[in-house]
């Protein structure tokens, strides 16, 4: 006889997970909600760094990684087109920092290549590679550092950078 992962003993305990991580998921999803609009009307930055801490958090789950992208793109186009944006572009974590996602057309590419990549393959000049090279340095730096004031100075740094790209 076979015995089913869906049983007596399973299913009250499986039931309860379920129903915690659908109330995790809200409140996630509410938190998400309430930085994106600090951040995108306010420029607030603790709301940025929230956003930004919480992908860290998760970095290393790929796939609760592409739950929150997902959460990030859906949320944060929904409200920039609250704030009055017509054609809202999602937001994501690039390199630790929050920036706007790049479209896969965008740049001119060819169509051979897609998102990030096309950015850059084509029309990067140097100082846009040096400065990325520069982020790479200080995110680098960002994640051996447990300081609070050199963390949030590294983080001001990249987002200044970031908006050079």
């Amino acid at each position: 006889m076979t015995t089913l992962l869906l049983n007596e003993k399973s299913i009250p305990t499986l039931a309860r997970g379920f129903v915690q991580g659908v109330n995790n998921k809200t409140k996630v999803q509410d938190a998400i909600t309430e930085s994106m609009e600090f951040w995108i009307a306010d420029k607030n930055i603790k709301a940025r760094d929230a956003l930004q801490d919480l992908w860290l958090a998760l970095a290393h789950n790929k796939k609760a990684l592409a739950v929150l992208r997902a959460q990030f793109n859906t949320i944060s186009k929904r409200v920039k087109k609250a704030n009055g944006d017509t054609a809202p572009v999602a937001l994501t974590v690039t390199n630790g920092v929050l920036t706007e996602v790049i479209p896969r057309t965008a740049k001119g590419g060819n169509g051979e290549c897609e998102g990030a990549e096309a950015a850059f393959t084509e029309t990067a000049t140097p100082i846009d590679r040096e400065i990325e090279t520069h982020l790479a340095t200080l995110n680098a730096l960002l994640e051996d550092t447990n300081d609070v004031l050199i963390r949030s100075a590294l983080k001001y740094a990249i987002a200044q950078l970031a908006a050079k790209l």
